[in-house]
């Protein structure tokens, strides 16, 4: 098995990240994205759209947590899984 060299692009992956800090910003540069709230949804949705345009699968379970599925180039070898969450702590 040889391994795939990948590169981030830095411009794109800081837009991205700006987009998300956008909702629920604090002035002094935090964020508060409380858990199930309005700005919560709104990140999620967000997350969603994000994930759907570049063609992944996305599946949400009953208590809302999202999943997204990336294929792999060889679908026999087990996934990799990694977890995350998109609120914050107040003025986080």
């Amino acid at each position: 098995m040889s391994l795939t060299r990948i590169s981030i692009n830095p411009t794109r992956l800081n837009d991205l990240l700006d987009e998300f800090a956008q909702i629920g910003k604090t002035a002094n540069g935090g964020v508060t994205r409380l858990a199930l709230s309005d700005l919560d949804k709104t990140a999620r949705d967000l997350f969603i759209a994000k994930a759907k345009a570049a063609g992944f699968g996305i599946k949400v379970d009953a208590i809302g947590n999202i999943f997204v599925r990336r294929e792999g180039q060889q679908p026999q070898l087990s996934p990799v899984l990694m977890g995350s969450h998109g609120d914050s702590q107040p003025k986080g």
